[in-house]
């Protein structure tokens, strides 16, 4: 039996088209794609997978792309694709264009966004590319999204627009912000904002002030304590220029994930297809090995018989297409599309 859900989001990443910026940090013509086909294997069965049609190594500029992906997500019950988006300053943004796009088209995809409060680093060289402000105006970036907001497909839940923070714990205006663009949304006739928090426990402080929270990097917080410790001489190994990847079995951190979410709570779960940073960061990446669509169908259904008890019943995948992370559920050549499917095995949306 199908699980019955409000919503499935699934984090999407709109990095993959061409920008100035990236183009001066990273040389000419640079997406996620450019890290994907140059990444190297980091022991003798590491597999890493590639796009493959329909969808292949798309460029976002073309707004039918997305039209595509959300067809695809959508006949799967995938319900939000989630934007990323980054604004560090009064109208300083990255990877805006695609999300501008689809507003002005009427393409077919309902969609939110998640604030992706942190600053961009060069982690190889320990540079820093962007930093990110807490003083900007909040009139100006409300202002901002309010077109979004407004439109017909950008996801509300009780009249009110779905808002991820992604650091509210770091976030110096976060209460500002949740109260300003609350009164703000009140004036325009919605009852408010749908805050939901990331990277958050049940016991944080700032889940007072979320309508509801998750934490996408569960799967490291199930780890050993011995485990910890190595993993911690392997950061500090790095200060010596010594790398060596962290790599973990998918099977053991996929089954603890969710295991201590009370279904009373306000805490969404969250489905996690895989991960693996080597693909941007080489030896200085975690990879979690050994994924498969039978693992991954035994974490979805684990997850599915959570949700049904809970009184909320959403969720989050962690991700659509973050491809440089090996964290992605768009079909592949290594596993098809079997990961949508199985999706679509276990839960139904409304």
């Amino acid at each position: 039996m199908k699980t019955e859900v409000e919503e499935i989001f699934t984090y999407y990443l709109p990095q993959f088209h061409a920008i100035p910026e990236n183009d001066q940090w990273w040389g000419k013509g640079f997406t996620e794609w450019v890290k994907l086909k140059s990444a190297k294997k980091i022991f003798k069965d590491h597999v890493i997978p590639q796009p493959i049609e329909p969808l292949g190594y798309y460029d976002l500029n073309d707004v039918s792309v997305i039209e595509k992906q959300y067809k695809i997500a959508k006949d799967n019950g995938i319900t939000s694709f989630c934007f990323w988006h980054y604004w560090f300053n009064d109208h300083d943004m990255l990877l805006e264009k695609p999300a501008e796009l689809l507003l002005k088209s009427d393409i077919d995809v309902k969609f939110c966004f998640a604030w992706a409060n942190h600053t961009w680093w060069n982690k190889t060289e320990n540079k820093l590319l962007k930093k990110q402000h807490y003083d900007f105006s909040l009139e100006s970036y409300f202002n901002y999204l309010l077109p979004f907001f407004k439109d017909e497909r950008y996801t509300k839940i009780d009249n009110k627009p779905v808002f991820f923070i992604y650091d509210l714990k770091n976030a110096l205006n976060g209460k500002e912000l949740i109260k300003y663009f609350t009164a703000r949304a009140q004036a325009e006739g919605f009852d408010g904002i749908y805050f939901i928090g990331e990277n958050m426990l049940p016991g944080d402080p700032e889940t007072k002030l979320v309508d509801q929270y998750l934490n996408s990097c569960d799967f490291m917080k199930h780890r050993t304590f011995i485990r910890k410790c190595f993993d911690l001489l392997i950061v500090k190994l790095q200060r010596f220029n010594i790398f060596i990847p962290r790599i973990y079995q998918y099977e053991r951190c996929a089954r603890k994930m969710n295991m201590d979410i009370d279904p009373g709570s306000l805490q969404i779960p969250v489905i996690f297809p895989g991960w693996d940073s080597s693909i941007r960061h080489g030896k200085k990446g975690v990879i979690l090995k050994n994924n498969s669509p039978v693992l991954f169908e035994e974490h979805v259904k684990n997850t599915a018989n959570l949700v049904c008890k809970m009184k909320r019943k959403m969720l989050m995948i962690k991700s659509w297409n973050e491809w440089a992370e090996g964290n992605y559920i768009e079909p592949c050549n290594v596993n098809g599309d079997s990961y949508l499917k199985i999706i679509s095995k276990y839960f139904n949306s409304k």
